[in-house]
């Protein structure tokens, strides 16, 4: 059977300015880290065909036990994954900002789903992350925030940075077209 991946975290929001490369940090760490990543944008959970976006998004990500006998040879691979919410400030901004029932309707399904994931992934084969991207966190509201775990700023890099960050680009670039 195999070992479930333990992650000190299921909640991560990071936040910084635009520009800072705060979605390529989290495809990078979701790449290296193996995990499957499933970027969700606000376009995607305001789909007027999907009615409950949030259980669609867990029910295609959690991978529980069967209680069939091949419950230790699952007939699917196990597969890890980072829920990454893009702009999640568009998505759950503060109750205060949040006038628009639909709005308000958004917030307490995302915190729904918080909840159920916290529960289900003790009994779940595979490790799912959470993780939001914002540019402006003030926007969303503290009851809200309190549902990450833990906070990340991304600021501007400083030259030197920046200048080793292409530097590896280029030699990776280099590599390939060699």
């Amino acid at each position: 059977a195999r070992k479930k991946q333990n992650f000190p975290i299921s909640a991560l929001l990071v936040h910084g300015p635009a520009g800072t490369g705060k979605s390529h940090l989290v495809r990078q760490i979701s790449a290296r880290a193996g995990y499957n990543l499933v970027q969700i944008t606000a376009a995607d959970i305001l789909d007027v065909r999907v009615s409950s976006p949030f259980d669609w998004i867990l029910k295609k990500s959690l991978q529980m036990p069967s209680d069939d006998e091949f419950a230790d040879h699952p007939s699917e691979p196990i597969v890890d994954t980072v829920l990454f919410f893009v702009d999640i400030d568009v998505l759950l901004a503060s109750d205060e900002v949040a006038d628009l029932e639909s709005q308000r309707k958004v917030l307490i399904q995302f915190e729904q789903m918080i909840d159920s994931l916290k529960s289900a992934l003790p009994k779940a084969l595979n490790t799912i992350v959470v993780i939001g991207c914002s540019n402006s966190p003030g926007s969303i509201g503290p009851s809200t925030r309190k549902l990450f775990e833990r906070e990340v700023s991304i600021d501007f890099p400083d030259s030197d940075a920046r200048f080793n960050f292409l530097r590896q680009q280029i030699r990776a670039s280099q590599k390939e077209s060699s």
